[in-house]
């Protein structure tokens, strides 16, 4: 027995310090051998530590002979909430990407919100009031060790040795405003901890915390933190007036002069000289995020949303062309501007509701239980730690609950006088009152900040921990089940122990090979940057064999395979056929991933994107490319049909496929380009200024042989964008072939001035030169072209002419001149 009491207490200890290490690590949490080194290994901490607090929970059970369950009335809309955003992911536009999160927002999983939520209800079953206490002031320790590290870094003190953490806005958190945003949610808990009147060495720790917060605040200078700020400070103001008896009256203006600091910063835009800026990060306006959820809505997406973390899709289905004229027009968001207007058109209106709903519930609960009156001599707050007669009949049975009835009559008022003694040991503590008060008002205000602005998980975090101490605090009973190894209930309590066992167990293989898959993949993306292609596709292999159902891996696998078939053929080592078997191979590998990951996703552009950009680069090298290419494209079209790239690389493509058509077939080859011309148009429709439909559009003029309409589109391109030297260049080329040397010089001059080592430029700017009696000019700009490609023997033999005074393509012809191009971009869908 006595060794079963102490397995039992051992258990019961490893529940609550998994509670406390993730309580401590999550906000500070991070690894380095991931593409996503926050939220990706935040939510594997999440999963680990919360399923071992739930196993040794079921264990200490068993071991114990007794289930103890602490009741609150959160849990229904939780339970509520977590079913309804389950049903989003299983009818979600990518199941896998819904259920998993990473490569879609890891925050904006379900089983990130399965096990914030485990997490919530395992630490008010496994936790009393003062471990309540002890995670409230780990929170503030972890936020603090948080912004000190974000303060470092945006002072440029990176005290992180790796090279993601070499940039002002990183942090552990999150973003640098996602920072703010936590340090205003925790500021009320540590007002709360200071008007409590804690020991001194605790106010110095607390007035830390304070000042740590409201530096960051000052450094980010973020509108909408100021706002929580305020609304915070007011918030403490109006419940330290409510619970005089708790709130020391003297700190009330402390809450005062932040209230009055925050208003200062807000409204007059205030903001110290001398200070480092934090970089700027992008999000789409309020304006715009309800554009996308108002769509949303009128769609087939209104009931169950397209899924939790396929924000991104909707962007790209819904918004308008008129985002087209922004500068970030070709930015595909993943997330709303905000956490509320990132739920709708995700999780629909029930998965909206019932998040509102589960907020309303948390508020109203934190009223009642500040506003809640003593009675009968009662701290109605501390209920829970009290034993009820109710647990007692339910965990003994009615036998022994006679007992314990008779023996109250027998000892009568003295029973009471012990139970009155705990609530007025318990009520004279007004550390617990201030608790409650602080984390309510932290509560209310991350619930207004989804309202504001977008969430992490570290918020997600912090939220779901207010909510725990809040039911943690304020829950109404407790039972205790007595589990006897021949009982229903002890049968049932092994049975489920089993299944938790069972599901943990796979959850922790899964996430395994999530992990050791991701791993691989950020290997393989360093190996790119490197320039080490071959081990780059082995490691984006093993990625793509340990976890088969990211559409990441896939989609970089066959841009890897792409990149590296020119460095096949190049190489010397070995003979042509074996060079030309690498290449079909990788050809191979190239199109099958690619084809691989928009079967697996069809519902992502970015697929679609990457798949059109493969078939381009076939195009002459295996046969229908082109065509294929096209659908592609279109697909992409269909899925983001405000996006002009994909009818500028769909007339690229068609004009490709035309440049391969041979004379004898030249009607099909203007209805080609007519079709290109076509595709063009409506790109420009869709956006105006989009230089490269410009440029494209003048190529085609010109293989129709409208030369004017083609120097006018030319010129349109270039005045977009008059820093570009390429842009500069093209108009050179074609001012060169139309003959206009005069005007030539002057673009192809101003080329070299924007690029100076542009040997193109600088090799049509010579001939211009010629062309119009310079010949001094045309030597000294052919000599650089020279300095800049001396195994050219073509510009040596210019040059040579030149300085003997003929014409520089004297013996060359006009093949020397380089015809007009076709202008591509490279795939725009990077690591997503």
């Amino acid at each position: 027995m006595k060794k079963n009491y102490k397995m039992a207490e051992i258990c019961e200890k490893i529940s609550k310090i998994s509670i406390y290490i993730l309580v401590f690590l999550l906000p500070i949490f991070f690894l380095p051998w991931t593409s996503n080194v926050l939220d990706f290994n935040k939510q594997a901490l999440l999963m680990f530590l919360v399923s071992l607090t739930i196993l040794s929970r079921l264990m200490k059970a068993l071991i114990s002979g007794k289930f103890e369950i602490t009741f609150s009335w959160l849990y229904i809309p939780l339970a509520v909430f977590v079913v309804v955003y389950f049903i989003s992911s299983i009818f979600s536009w990518w199941p896998y990407g819904s259920f998993w999160g990473w490569p879609q927002p890891t925050g904006e999983s379900f089983m990130t919100l399965f096990y914030l939520g485990l997490f919530a209800v395992m630490a008010v079953n496994t936790l009393g009031k003062k471990e309540m206490l002890n995670i409230a002031i780990l929170a503030c320790f972890s936020g603090l060790l948080a912004m000190l590290i974000g303060i470092l870094q945006v002072f440029g003190k990176f005290i992180l040795p790796f090279n993601f953490s070499q940039d002002a806005g990183f942090n552990t958190v999150g973003t640098m405003n996602g920072l703010a945003i936590f340090s205003a949610g925790i500021i009320p808990l540590i007002i709360a901890f200071i008007a409590s009147g804690v020991k001194k060495y605790f106010k110095i720790f607390f007035a830390v915390c304070l000042a740590m917060a409201l530096a960051l605040l000052v450094l980010v200078n973020f509108p909408t933190a100021w706002i929580l700020t305020m609304l915070g400070s007011t918030l403490a103001i109006t419940f330290g007036c409510q619970k005089r008896e708790s709130f020391e009256g003297r700190w009330i203006i402390l809450p005062m002069f932040i209230l009055a600091l925050a208003s200062m910063f807000f409204f007059f835009k205030f903001s110290l000289p001398g200070f480092p800026s934090t970089p700027i990060e992008l999000s789409i306006s309020q304006r715009v995020g309800f554009d996308i959820a108002k769509e949303a809505l009128k769609s087939n997406l209104a009931i169950i949303g397209s899924g939790p973390g396929t924000f991104a899709y909707d962007f790209s289905k819904f918004k308008s062309p008129d985002f087209n004229q922004t500068q970030f027009w070709n930015i595909r968001f993943g997330e709303g501007s905000s956490k509320i207007l990132t739920l709708i058109p995700t999780t629909g209106t029930l998965g909206a509701l019932s998040f509102l709903g589960l907020m309303g519930a948390g508020v109203y609960y934190g009223v009642v239980a500040l506003l809640k009156k003593k009675k009968n001599g009662e701290l109605g707050s501390m209920n829970h730690e009290l034993e009820s007669d109710d647990a007692t009949t339910e965990a003994v049975g009615p036998a022994t609950a006679a007992v314990a009835a008779s023996a109250v009559a027998t000892t009568g008022s003295g029973r009471k006088s012990s139970k009155k003694t705990i609530v007025q040991k318990l009520e004279g503590t007004t550390i617990f009152t201030n608790l409650g008060v602080g984390v309510f008002a932290g509560f209310i205000v991350l619930c207004v900040a989804y309202f504001l602005g977008n969430s992490n998980l570290s918020l997600d975090f912090l939220w779901f921990l207010f909510v725990a101490i809040l039911a943690g605090l304020y829950s109404p009973f407790k039972k205790t089940i007595l589990l006897k190894s021949s009982s229903l209930a002890g049968l049932g309590t092994t049975f489920a122990l089993t299944v938790v066992f069972i599901f943990c167990l796979g959850m922790f293989i899964m996430e395994g090979q999530r992990y050791a898959a991701e791993v691989y993949y950020t290997k393989g993306e360093q190996l790119i940057q490197q320039g080490k292609n071959e081990q780059a596709i082995a490691a984006i292999e093993n990625a793509v064999r340990i976890n088969p159902s990211s559409d990441l891996y896939l989609r970089e696998l066959s841009q890897t395979y792409l990149n590296n078939i020119n460095e096949a053929l190049a190489k010397k080592d070995i003979t042509q056929e074996q060079a030309s078997q690498t290449a079909k191979a990788l050809i191979g590998g190239a199109v099958n991933s690619v084809k691989a990951a928009t079967d697996l996703n069809p519902k992502n552009v970015a697929n679609w994107s990457v798949r059109g950009f493969v078939y381009q680069n076939l195009i002459g090298v295996v046969g229908a490319s082109g065509d294929w290419s096209v659908k592609a494209y279109e697909e992409a079209l269909n899925l983001e049909p405000a996006n002009p790239y994909f009818l500028v690389q769909s007339a690229a493509s068609t004009i490709k496929d035309a440049g391969l058509l041979g004379e004898d077939k030249k009607t099909e080859k203007a209805q080609f380009i007519e079709t290109a011309r076509v595709y063009l148009e409506k790109a420009i429709m869709l956006k105006q200024d989009y230089a490269l439909a410009h440029l494209q559009m003048a190529l085609v003029y010109e293989v129709q042989e409208k030369k004017e309409e083609a120097l006018n589109e030319m010129i349109i391109a270039r005045n977009i964008n008059l820093s570009d030297s390429d842009l500069a260049f093209q108009l050179g080329a074609m001012l060169y072939r139309q003959g206009d040397y005069d005007n030539a010089v002057l673009e192809l001059g101003r080329t070299a001035a924007l690029s100076p080592n542009h040997s193109n430029a600088l090799y049509l700017l010579s001939l211009s030169y010629d062309k119009t009696g310079k010949k001094d000019n045309a030597t000294e700009t052919m000599k650089k072209v020279v300095s800049l490609n001396p195994d050219n023997e073509q510009v040596s033999k210019i040059l040579e002419n030149l300085k003997a005074g003929k014409p520089a393509l004297s013996g060359i012809g006009d093949r020397a001149v380089p015809p007009a191009p076709t202008v591509e971009e490279e795939s725009p869908e990077g690591s997503k």
